[in-house]
């Protein structure tokens, strides 16, 4: 067995641990996507609304597993490895030549394999630059908007250190030579993202340093970042502040306290959204949906009982 292959069943063995520790009894959809013409993977779990769980940077889709489980009665979840990532096909974005074009057709043909004429989009982190666009180009498809804590292409602004680090990979190597292990993850986690010790299970570290390590996932990452992030902020490429106006279907932002971006920013951009409620979650950092699910999975309750019915 070649180190490719020894890597990815390693990977999907521990994704199926996680699956596993939380409960959870996803099946699995592997769906030739047209746009882009790749294998795109799925989990689905739960009943009722659907809802699309979009995962952030360099991640995977059963890094949703802490909320899967606690919303298996009220969404009927689809999980996915966004393109280059998990069990997806390999798709190399430097060959992208319109990242939002890209985000549309991507997520429209993912819906149309899964047979979904509309949903609920939750975007973590970088995979705002594939909801914002999408519901901009098909508000009849979106149903409604959850961004747990900050998402890319929402606000101009970002954080200085992901500035440095997207602009210089140099500052950034460090970081994702130490993702490579599981202690590595799990000091990423509480230094960047704010998950104290002990908040997630070691099985999830461990997951998280195989999926890193798969065939393309760092290269892709690292281009990607630097594509979305300047020394200034959100380049105009993945920026959509000016045309948040336009998405008239609800958004739910929870926002962590403890998140490295600065909140009045983010706060700003997001009060020109015609329909949003921005709630701020105390001692959680950058991953609500992976610190605190069961309040995450609260307010995302009580948000989605408010949304009428499409």
């Amino acid at each position: 067995m070649s180190a490719t292959e020894t890597t990815t069943a390693s990977y999907e063995e521990l994704e199926q641990a996680v699956l596993d520790h939380y409960g959870i009894e996803a099946t699995h959809h592997h769906l030739a996507l047209k746009r882009p013409d790749i294998t795109g993977h799925v989990l689905e779990y739960g009943r009722g609304v659907p809802a699309i769980l979009m995962h952030g940077g360099d991640g995977e889709g059963w890094n949703f597993a802490p909320l899967m489980a606690e919303l298996a009665g009220d969404l009927r979840m689809f999980a996915i490895d966004r393109p280059g990532y998990g069990r997806s096909g390999y798709l190399d974005y430097s060959e992208v030549p319109d990242l939002r074009a890209h985000a549309v057709d991507y997520l429209a043909s993912l819906m149309d394999g899964l047979g979904l004429e509309s949903a609920v989009l939750v975007a973590s982190s970088f995979s705002g630059i594939f909801a914002l666009p999408f519901a901009l180009a098909h508000p009849e498809r979106v149903r409604a908007i959850v961004i747990p804590s900050y998402a890319a292409g929402v606000s101009r602004y970002a954080a200085w250190g992901i500035r440095v680090r997207a602009t210089f990979p140099r500052f950034g190597r460090g970081y994702t030579e130490a993702g490579r292990t599981p202690e590595g993850q799990e000091n990423l986690h509480r230094n960047l993202w704010g998950i104290p010790p002990g908040g997630l299970p070691d099985v999830f570290y461990q997951a998280r340093s195989a999926g890193s390590q798969l065939p393309g996932c760092e290269k892709n990452w690292q281009y990607l970042r630097s594509r979305i992030i300047g020394l200034r902020g959100t380049r105009p490429e993945a920026c959509y502040e000016d045309e948040l106006k336009r998405i008239e279907r609800p958004v739910l932002v929870l926002w962590g306290d403890d998140e490295r971006n600065a909140v009045g920013p983010f706060r700003k951009a997001t009060s020109t959204l015609p329909d949003c409620r921005f709630v701020v979650l105390p001692d959680v950092g950058h991953f609500p949906h992976m610190q605190a699910p069961t309040r995450t999975a609260r307010y995302i309750r009580e948000f989605l009982h408010s949304v009428p019915a499409a």
